[in-house]
């Protein structure tokens, strides 16, 4: 079936609509209250706000602090049971909530299995890469900085036609039963490969859209924040904002991953709820 991105944003609005208020329960205890939780009882390890963000200064002191990495992780992978559950809510079969929040729970080893597969194959192919322009940038004597640049932009380009190409996954390993994270992926390839320019055109245009809302958010957050004097309330505070904006974001996401995924492997999804 032929991709219209038209009828992938109207369904998957459709679809949050319908499920409106139990997707907001399942988002509410699986992505808004781990990130409430870990932002009381975790340390806040991001540096001061008038400092630049030094992701391998912040990676350091991850891998310094075992138990706020192993709580991250485990933030991560409730998050990523959430996503199941509100694909499988939304999808053709139509699952109870309960059954909903399982399929997500049994989603989850696959999941974690496709992004350590992802992670592999970047660092193979980031290695090469970096040794092919090295390469390159010796014999055409170009600086480190515009080395580094240029890798950070073609690793970039290329995680994000992945990403793009992976849209569907998630709905392949909860709909379709795929336990195998490869062959999750390679199902993902083949049903997004006829219509791979017009999937990477729309989510360029999400990414755009869900990059002003989060700027514009921050901006909005921030102000907030400085309007309170007590720096863990205000952090709270705009933490539950800014968990909220997200909850909402993520509902919309799973929306998308559905009716894409509706529309290329040929399936159904109503946009009625679930009878419980």
């Amino acid at each position: 079936m032929p991709f219209d991105m038209n009828r992938t944003w109207s369904q998957a609005i459709a679809l949050v609509r319908a499920n409106f208020q139990l997707l907001a329960l399942i988002a509410a205890i699986f992505l808004l209250l781990p990130e409430l939780v870990g932002l009381v009882a975790l340390p806040d390890l991001s540096p001061p706000a008038n400092e630049t963000v030094d992701f391998n200064a912040l990676g350091r002191r991850l891998l310094d602090n075992p138990p706020v990495l192993a709580a991250m992780l485990v933030i991560v992978a409730i998050s990523i049971a959430g996503y199941g559950a509100m694909i499988a809510l939304m999808g053709p079969q139509r699952p109870t909530v309960g059954a909903a929040i399982g399929r997500g729970a049994m989603a989850l080893p696959t999941v974690i299995g496709y992004v350590v597969v992802l992670a592999l194959g970047y660092l193979v192919v980031g290695t090469a890469l970096g040794f092919v322009i090295v390469l390159l940038g010796t014999l055409l004597g170009a600086s480190q900085a515009t080395l580094s640049y240029l890798l950070v932009l073609i690793s970039a380009v290329l995680l994000f036609y992945v990403g793009c190409r992976s849209a569907v996954i998630v709905p392949v390993i909860v709909h379709e039963r795929t336990a195998n994270p490869l062959r999750a992926f390679a199902r993902s390839w083949r049903l997004t490969k006829p219509a791979r320019g017009r999937i990477v055109a729309f989510f360029l245009l999400l990414v755009i859209g869900a990059v002003t809302i989060q700027l514009v958010t921050g901006l909005a957050l921030k102000a907030v924040g400085l309007l309170i004097e007590d720096e863990s309330g205000g952090r709270f505070l705009t933490g539950l904002l800014g968990g909220l904006v997200g909850m909402v974001l993520a509902m919309i996401g799973c929306g998308i991953a559905v009716s894409m995924h509706e529309q290329l492997a040929g399936t159904s999804a109503s946009a009625q709820p679930p009878a419980g």
